[in-house]
């Protein structure tokens, strides 16, 4: 789209040559989202193409990724041999909704300064308990844990004229085993929940990333793995009630035979909660670990569906199992 609002582009060598921030000025990666859409309140673009950040610069310390890296540049990067969590690299781009063209143009930096629900850059950067690197205009860099930049639905703890400079993935973090689980409400479509777990060779640090379902990063740390019921307690703690126009607040008591969805549950906060936990069984079942839970949702789908998981919706399809929709993509 062209920006008809926009009267110049700076394209300075360095960030120090911004030495004076106003509205209307706007940082230019690229351009994926910017040219997207009106900008009527930005009548300048600060490119950031001549800064030559070199993209990936991997050392034993971990990975230092720019904010201006390109998703095809990251999704080429092949890890040493010891980082088992860098094909989670590969994982997360796939993630996107986007075409080859807009990997060899979106950058990582933008994906996360995005803050949306769905970033990818973001769920891969949480997982791997990132650090960002901010140089805020006439101050100090500063590092900011990555679980804390994203606070809400497109916001996040920028200052204005503050500029994202690079991301740093440690190499204990990378040297994890992971589990990726990715849930969408189209094929190949938006992420409508994407969960990691990571875990450590001792087996005594297991951590799980939300994200896509919930405003925010949300992540849960366990010694050991939680039981269905265990987990579904932490999502009610660290994922509460937030819509009440659609249900009441007062929640269902838990119980080893509450079924995944019941129509008192169809709120949306309800729907994201049994969504993640429906990923979660899905990856345990799929690692060959008893689950007790019952996959409700599966089995609804199979009588509604069948094995195949046609798309066909038939007319008389009632409202309960419509809230399944989620899990299949209709």
């Amino acid at each position: 789209m062209n920006l008809n609002t926009i009267a110049e582009v700076k394209r300075p060598t360095s960030a120090d040559q911004i030495t004076h921030w106003r509205d209307g000025y706007a940082w230019l990666a690229g351009g994926t989202w910017l040219f997207s859409e009106p900008q009527v309140s930005t009548d300048t673009l600060i490119d950031l193409e001549r800064f030559n950040w070199p993209a990936l610069e991997p050392s034993p310390a971990g990975l230092d990724i720019a904010a201006t890296c390109r998703i095809a540049e990251l999704y080429r990067f092949a890890g040493p041999d010891e980082w088992r969590a860098a094909p989670l690299l590969r994982e997360c781009c796939n993630a996107f909704l986007a075409s080859f063209k807009i990997w060899n143009a979106a950058t990582v930096g933008g994906n996360i300064c995005m803050s949306l629900p769905a970033g990818p850059m973001i769920s891969l950067t949480v997982a791997l308990d990132a650090t960002y690197t901010l140089w805020p205009r006439n101050a100090p860099p500063r590092d900011v844990h990555s679980v804390d930049f994203v606070t809400g639905n497109h916001t996040n703890i920028l200052q204005p004229g503050e500029l994202l400079r690079s991301i740093h993935l440690p190499a204990s973090a990378l040297s994890k085993r992971f589990a990726f689980r990715h849930a969408s409400l189209t094929h190949l479509g938006r992420s409508a929940a994407l969960m990691i777990g990571t875990q450590n060779a001792a087996g005594d640090d297991l951590l799980i990333t939300i994200t896509a379902a919930t405003p925010r990063p949300v992540q849960l740390r366990f010694k050991r793995t939680p039981s269905s019921m265990e987990l579904r307690r932490a999502l009610d703690e660290r994922i509460p009630l937030t819509d009440t126009s659609t249900m009441s607040t007062a929640r269902p008591p838990i119980s080893a035979t509450s079924p995944i969805i019941s129509p008192s549950r169809s709120g949306p906060s309800w729907r994201n909660r049994e969504r993640a936990h429906e990923t979660y069984c899905h990856c345990k079942c799929a690692s060959r670990l008893h689950c007790r839970q019952p996959h409700e949702l599966q089995r609804q789908r199979q009588a509604v569906f069948g094995r195949a998981g046609a798309r066909t919706v038939p007319a008389d399809l009632s409202a309960r199992v419509w809230r399944v929709r989620g899990q299949e993509g209709l």
